[in-house]
């Protein structure tokens, strides 16, 4: 993967479109519908850059877009940990499973993406 920066884009990308997808349309998160609108938005507009990256960044050139995506994914990660915690007594057990696990797989991605800007493959 590490080899393959249009593959981390692409990956990061789907992962974005599906953070939206499934924040607008998994009942029962126990989140406000603004808080879900905000981060849905937030991993579309990633999404969105990512999968521009994807198509048009060259393997001479991607490092620096590809930091760009690894600090945006962090924010994204730090926005929706607060969320959690600004809404803790409303987020519901379903809630707090699906955001934990969503920073756990973004975090594990974005450690994938600074090796890949470092250009370390081990």
């Amino acid at each position: 993967m590490l080899n393959h920066p249009r593959r981390l884009f692409l990956l990061d990308g789907i992962g974005a479109l599906i953070s939206a997808v499934l924040l607008t349309q998994l009942p029962g998160l126990g989140l406000p519908a603004a808080t879900i609108r905000t981060l849905a938005g937030l991993a579309s507009v990633c999404a969105a850059y990512s999968l521009t990256c994807a198509q048009f960044v060259t393997l001479g050139n991607y490092r620096p877009y590809l930091a760009v995506v690894a600090l945006a994914t962090t924010g994204y990660c730090l926005v929706t940990l607060g969320t959690l915690v600004r809404h803790r007594a409303s987020v519901t057990p379903l809630g707090v499973t699906y955001l934990l696990l969503e920073i756990l797989v973004i975090s594990l991605l974005v450690c994938l993406e600074f090796r890949a800007v470092r250009g370390s493959s081990g």
